[in-house]
């Protein structure tokens, strides 16, 4: 089984989503799209160990100065969801002489320096433990019926390879996890993993007809009143496993 976490800005609490990520790392194999899964059954129990795969949406500036740097260090791979028509040239900023403090701390995507830039993600992209996925263009709620659909799903594609010099992004990631039937439609046309807001595991990586399913992951790391975040887990219902279950079906069968 796999579960996939969804991260934003991390800049509230740094020191524990640090040992978050390092708990993480240790305990949990950590995969990104199209990896092949481990089927880590405990024979004594008959417990399954999830897979995990670590999902950071909008391409924060703090992503690359402080998220980057741990994964470096632990050696694990994520997924960057990426607003491609938000981001800016380094040159661009050079002049603002912004600090990275002052870059992490933004809150506004369309501020200057409030996203990574296209040097930084390139740099990150070429390290091999960050794959690029498409966020969209202008991060709009596909769902908005003024949303250019081709311009958010097809053009943020092309840019995103031309840019960073990939051959094929083949994961997007709804802004929001706002989906509608006519967008998968597209989407599916293009890249192999969407990925929406779902609370639950997955079985797969799901294909261009099923979607994969992102929990939010804030609750699991950030100290609640007692000091400790809980545990590394979805609530699981049985409306929810009786769905993921005819999901299941559906994939084996291929419609």
């Amino acid at each position: 089984m796999l579960l996939t976490l969804m991260y934003h800005q991390v800049t509230s609490n740094i020191p524990a989503f640090t040992k978050h990520l390092e708990l993480l790392a240790k305990n949990y194999p950590i995969k990104i799209p199209r990896e092949s899964l481990k089927n880590n059954l405990n024979k004594k129990n008959y417990k399954f160990k999830l897979n995990l795969c670590l999902t950071f949406d909008d391409a924060w500036a703090d992503f690359y100065f402080i998220i980057f740097p741990l994964l470096k260090k632990l050696n694990i791979k994520v997924v960057l969801a990426v607003p491609a028509g938000l981001i800016q040239e380094e040159q661009d900023l050079i002049n603002l002489k912004l600090s990275p403090e002052t870059r992490i701390n933004l809150k506004n995507m369309t501020d200057p320096g409030a996203l990574c830039t296209w040097s930084e993600l390139q740099e990150m992209a070429d390290s091999g433990l960050v794959q690029i996925a498409s966020h969209g263009m202008t991060h709009k709620s596909l769902k908005d019926k003024d949303t250019n659909l081709d311009f958010e799903i097809r053009e943020s594609k092309k840019l995103l390879e031309q840019k960073l010099k990939i051959k094929n992004i083949d994961t997007f990631v709804y802004p929001f996890g706002h989906y509608t039937p006519e967008a998968q439609k597209k989407i599916g046309e293009l890249y192999s993993v969407s990925m929406r807001v779902g609370q639950g595991v997955n079985f797969s990586w799901g294909s261009p007809k099923i979607m994969h399913y992102r929990v939010r992951a804030d609750l699991y790391w950030r100290p609640g009143k007692k000091g400790q975040a809980p545990v590394i887990y979805p609530k699981v219902s049985f409306k929810y496993f009786s769905k993921r279950v005819l999901r299941l079906v559906r994939e084996f069968v291929g419609f």
